[in-house]
């Protein structure tokens, strides 16, 4: 199971790290966001971060007893991304659409890990 999750995570990660890391005013608009260009001082270094993550999630993917750090660490990054959206939600009052989906997919992520995680 756990090399499944991994797996999926590091699909998900490199599609988020892809928008992110190539972040533009067509993205945004085909994404039905706002484009706001100072935000790309941010985005880009986050895309690189999240292709980074794909990449330790592939390949912890092929020996997940091995790599059972990165399955923790997964859990604590899908955690605190959910704890983020809600703190979002909280001071925002509303997203679009698409932020409610991003955030019921980590929710998603984060309680897979947990599920994932070795007993030992």
């Amino acid at each position: 199971m756990a090399s499944i999750i991994l797996i999926i995570a590091a699909i998900l990660e490199l599609i988020r790290g892809l928008a992110c890391f190539f972040s533009s005013e067509a993205l945004a608009n085909i994404l039905g966001l706002e484009y706001i260009p100072e935000t790309l001082v941010f985005a880009y270094p986050l895309g690189a971060a999240l292709l980074a993550f794909a990449v330790m999630f592939f390949t912890a993917s092929k020996d997940p007893v091995k790599h059972k750090i990165i399955i923790n660490m997964g859990a604590l990054l899908y955690g605190l991304a959910t704890i983020s959206f809600i703190l979002g939600f909280i001071r925002l009052g509303s997203f679009p659409l698409f932020w409610w989906i991003m955030a019921v997919i980590t929710l998603l992520m984060f309680v897979l890990f947990i599920a994932s995680r070795p007993k030992k």
